[in-house]
């Protein structure tokens, strides 16, 4: 992954600074000034508009691999996180797991309550 996001910044910079360079070449020509007339101004302009585009789209292709690259980090350390929990899932599963038994037994020695005994103890 590394070499091929070195390439793409490589290529990327080198058409930004041809484009450059272009730009540089029909400012200092007075002579093709001159022939372009107006439309030289729209051609610069294109140029420039072009480096800015590319740049731009440099710069959003970079954050969003940063923001995957930190994404599939966070994902990853999550499920270490997981592999960790499953054991101490498991002792708590068992714990609970007991105390129910424990409230179920604590349950089945108390005495129904009947209507009787409820009249019994309110009055």
């Amino acid at each position: 992954m590394p070499d091929s996001a070195n390439r793409k910044t490589i290529l990327i910079l080198t058409l930004s600074i041809s484009l450059v360079v272009a730009l540089l070449a029909l400012i200092a020509q007075e002579d093709l000034r001159e022939k372009l007339g107006s439309a030289f101004y729209v051609v610069g302009l294109a140029i420039i508009g072009c480096v800015l585009l590319v740049l731009a789209g440099y710069i959003w292709d970079r954050t969003l691999t940063e923001k995957l690259r930190s994404l599939r980090d966070s994902s990853m350390a999550g499920s270490r996180e997981e592999t960790h929990s499953e054991d101490t899932d498991h002792d708590e599963i068992i714990g609970l797991a007991r105390n129910i038994e424990r409230m179920a037994k604590s349950l089945q020695k108390w005495k129904p309550v009947t209507a009787e005994s409820w009249r019994i103890r309110w009055t």
